[in-house]
């Protein structure tokens, strides 16, 4: 099943202003939330395949996310490194401390971090955690497992829809 939610155009998903300028507004920014390591190295591989260039971190759990969104909010890190917001939220559904659909329902509520693009890669059989998903209105909602050429594709399309074509405002002086 993929749902694409009609309401985000990629002229329309402005992330919210970075605190510290882009090294290149070309980057595609992602958090990555998966608590599958290995996920999140053929999602990495996926990019390099793609030929995307890349920014990413990676989150094991909402735990996790909801610590690099806490970073973000206060405009840096604990040892002062410079943050930058992603251009989309890559997230699965199922993880150990807690459900994703937690972190789309916070992302959706918070003023600075309901536009950023939400895309759900989920392997859950449940029809019942689906259709709570598909209700909070994730931008994409993809099924798992994925052929790499797949995933490969995806990553291209997120590219071109939220990566270079997005008007960044932090790259704006």
């Amino acid at each position: 099943m993929i749902i694409e939610n009609p309401g985000l155009s990629a002229q329309s998903a402005v992330a919210p202003p970075a605190l510290y300028p882009m090294l290149s507004d070309q980057e595609l920014v992602v958090l990555l939330i998966d608590d599958c390591h290995e996920d999140q190295l053929l999602f990495q591989a996926a990019c390099r395949r793609a030929g995307v260039p890349i920014r990413w971190e990676a989150a094991d759990s909402p735990t996790s996310a909801f610590a690099c969104f806490n970073r973000l909010l206060a405009g840096s890190d604990s040892d002062g490194a410079q943050l930058i917001w992603p251009d989309v939220v890559v997230l699965d559904l199922i993880m150990p401390g807690g459900n994703g659909t937690m972190v789309i329902e916070f992302m959706r509520k918070h003023p600075r971090l309901h536009n950023i693009p939400i895309v759900v890669l989920s392997g859950t059989p449940s029809p019942a955690i689906l259709a709570q998903t598909a209700a909070l209105s994730p931008d994409l909602l993809l099924p798992k497992p994925l052929f790499f050429s797949q995933l490969v594709e995806i990553v291209t399309q997120l590219y071109q829809r939220f990566g270079a074509k997005v008007p960044r405002l932090d790259a704006i002086k």
